[in-house]
């Protein structure tokens, strides 16, 4: 056996032979109950205090100053109270404390007029909410101070003199070189801080509590966002870049890029998504400073192709290194213990094929967009007008280079020149793009683009890159749909829904067959690349009803693009039986459907409470049934990495529930609050009813009846 092969069965253990955008585990349909009442009163709790949250945001007018705080602070009370009384309790009543902590201070502010800025309302939140978080030890009550302790920081930002000097105007003197700085300086160490605090085996542990993954990855990509972006802002501010400012980013984001990775070569530990969002944060960076280096380096406009050349193949070199580092990072945390050589030495052709986590993938696909942009306008450029136009030029050199980089896929020895060739692919695939789309109809030129996505994928064979093609695949064949029947889809729209509704039923229908015939697939070589391809279309299903949701809860306050404006109003009773909510609801029970007959634990009091939730939620958001569907069947297929990723669009189309028109927020502060009553309610009272009929399930599955 040689030592690649032995590299590849080593790691084989560890999940990373499977397929690329997917972590595939086997899935045997049986559902803990305590795990299945523990989620249910967690939800209950969020539900009730996101409830609470609409309903101090509608200021309903008719209860006065005194019944407004009386029902906060009872929601407050009766949290704790349930925290202290049941050990089960704790973290949803401290979730609905938490939130009924920021409901207050937002009802203290309407009533009083105090005058406050909103970054101090919710920096008193954070500091208020710590001592229960601390208390809850619960990594869903830390996302939520870290999603409160950004926001704060974000809105401080935007009001402090950071804007004027970024915004507006340079400032001279030594004010311009000390005062930003010390700003950034005063708001990155509390972000750092409680990167540290929730950073897991830090010294905190024991205060902080064990289960903080979720809430340190959620407090490190933000870091990086708000780094990252303050940093472009200052390479581009006036007629020279604030060098301050650019280099204390780049120490930052030095600090945070050593830190992840040394972490993670030390301990054998393996974070794709940090990983990549460091490594994507650094690209970025470094791209907009050669960017800019480039274009003051002076020299003649007619040679503008050349200095977009130069980005170019510049940007395709910075985001090649940082894949085949992030990549060998990885490998080399999960061979720790085992005496191989990583696989990212080795120099064969399996090697550099070997599965790459989903996070990886996309690093690899926004990095190459962001070096084969500027290639394709110095070819634009190159070619002129005149034949950007017109004529074939445009695919005989979209065609050369796209099949160079293809060939370079296909014979690659290297990490490195294969993502190079993977950024010729793009650029060669965009001006062929833009070619079919200038000459055919948009339909048409979809189709074409579909299928040669599609068998592009399939023909290469390698994985990470048919997850890629799956999602361009996908989006281009629902437009193809679209354009089909005369449709323009906008986000919104009933053909913007029913298009991807259906993309998301195609992709149920192929994932089922993909597993239903598993063992003929397997032996093909094009085996890995179909789960791939069909993950990828997943993926596009999952963005495209995500965005055309809008913003989430706090997400513009996290990022500092501004609060959301939230417009109350109402529905006559005949919009509420609207095809689109019954498509919405369809999907939603053919996603209990899926979970019931997997899990026998469903069939139970909490199992069917659950499902009644669904079933509310996805008629009033009818995004939220396909995209349940979908999480079901990454649930039941073993398909985890999905299942997160479905999990969190769940949880972005839920949260954008308070920006949406259609409802006053006082009716959505009461659908949520009876759907979280009733549920916690179940979920609490009836435990032993749900062991019971688990056990009769069991009992009768065995026997096989």
């Amino acid at each position: 056996m040689t030592q690649s092969k032995v590299s590849e069965s080593k790691v084989s253990g560890s999940n990373m032979s499977k397929s690329t955008v997917d972590t595939r585990l086997p899935a045997n349909g049986s559902l803990s109950p305590t795990l299945l009442r523990s989620g249910a009163l967690l939800v209950s709790g969020a539900l009730l205090g996101f409830a609470l949250v609409l309903w101090i945001a509608a200021n309903w007018d008719g209860l006065g100053k005194a019944g407004r705080f009386t029902i906060v602070g009872v929601a407050m009370g009766a949290g704790g109270i349930a925290a202290i009384a049941s050990a089960t309790l704790v973290t949803p009543g401290l979730l609905v404390a938490f939130l009924s902590v920021g409901g207050m201070l937002a009802l203290i502010g309407q009533t009083y007029q105090t005058g406050a800025d909103t970054w101090q309302l919710f920096a008193a939140w954070a500091a208020l909410g710590l001592p229960l978080a601390l208390a809850a030890r619960s990594d869903a009550v830390w996302a939520l101070l870290v999603a409160v302790v950004f926001t704060a920081l974000t809105l401080w930002q935007s009001t402090t003199e950071l804007a004027h000097v970024f915004l507006l105007s340079r400032w001279g003197g030594n004010a311009a070189v000390s005062s930003p700085l010390l700003l950034l300086i005063a708001s990155w160490l509390p972000a750092l801080g409680l990167c540290a605090l929730l950073s897991p085996g830090s010294i905190a542990v024991p205060f902080v509590g064990h289960s903080t993954r979720w809430s340190f990855r959620l407090a490190v990509v933000l870091t990086l966002v708000n780094v990252t972006a303050w940093g472009i802002a200052g390479l581009f501010t006036g007629d020279g870049p604030l060098w301050s400012v650019v280099l204390l980013a780049m120490a930052v984001l030095g600090g945070m890029a050593f830190s992840l990775a040394f972490r993670q070569s030390l301990r054998g530990e393996r974070d794709p998504l940090l990983l990549a969002s460091v490594a994507l944060s650094v690209d970025a960076f470094l791209i907009c400073g050669l960017t800019r280096a480039v274009f003051d380096a002076g020299g003649s406009n007619h040679n503008a192709w050349g200095k977009f050349f130069v980005v170019g193949i510049g940007g395709a070199l910075i985001v090649a290194a940082s894949v085949v580092a992030m990549l060998r990072v990885i490998r080399q945390a999960a061979s720790q213990g085992a005496s191989v050589v990583p696989i990212a030495h080795t120099t064969t052709v399996a090697a550099i094929d070997h599965a790459r986590p989903w996070a990886a993938v996309v690093l690899s696909a926004i990095g190459a967009m962001f070096a084969a942009v500027p290639l394709m306008v110095a070819f634009g450029l190159l070619l002129g007008n005149v034949l950007m136009r017109s004529g074939p030029s445009t695919y005989v050199v979209g065609g050369i280079v796209a099949g160079v980089g293809l060939a370079a896929l296909r014979q690659s020895r290297s990490l490195f020149v294969e993502q190079l060739a993977a950024i010729a692919f793009a650029t060669g695939l965009g001006l062929s793009i833009y070619a079919l789309f200038r000459d055919l109809p948009d339909g048409l030129a979809s189709f074409i683009l579909a299928a040669a996505s599609f068998a592009v994928a399939v023909v290469i064979a390698k994985p990470w890159l048919g997850g890629i093609l799956g999602a361009i695949g996908t989006a281009a064949l629902a437009y193809a749909v679209a354009r089909t029947f005369g449709t323009h889809i906008h986000p919104g729209t009933s053909a913007y829904f029913v298009t991807w509704s259906a993309m998301a039923a195609a992709w149920v229908a192929a994932t089922l067959a993909l597993d239903g015939n598993r063992s003929w697939l397997e032996p093909l070589p094009a085996a890995p690349s179909l789960d791939a391809i069909a993950a990828g279309g997943a993926v596009a299903v999952l963005g495209a009803l995500s965005v055309a949701s809008g913003t989430t809860f706090l997400v513009d306050g996290m990022l500092g693009t501004g609060m959301t404006r939230v417009h109350a109003g109402g529905v006559s009773l005949a919009m509420w039986f609207t095809p689109q909510r019954a498509l919405g609801f369809a999907f939603a029970v053919a996603a209990c459907g899926v979970l019931v007959r997997m899990n026998p634990g469903l069939r139970t009091p909490v199992g069917i409470a659950c499902a009644a939730t669904a079933l509310l939620l996805a008629f009033v958001m009818p995004r939220l049934g396909v995209v349940a569907l979908i999480l079901a069947v990454a649930v039941t297929t073993g398909r985890r990495s999905l299942a997160v990723l479905a999990a969190a669009a769940v949880l972005w189309i839920v949260g954008n529930f308070y920006y949406a028109l259609a409802l006053s927020l006082t009716e959505k502060a009461a659908i949520l609050a009876a759907a979280g009553a009733v549920l916690g309610a179940i979920a609490y009272f009836l435990p032993s009813v749900g062991r019971i009929e688990l056990a009769r399930s069991d009992a009768r599955s065995i026997a096989g009846v």
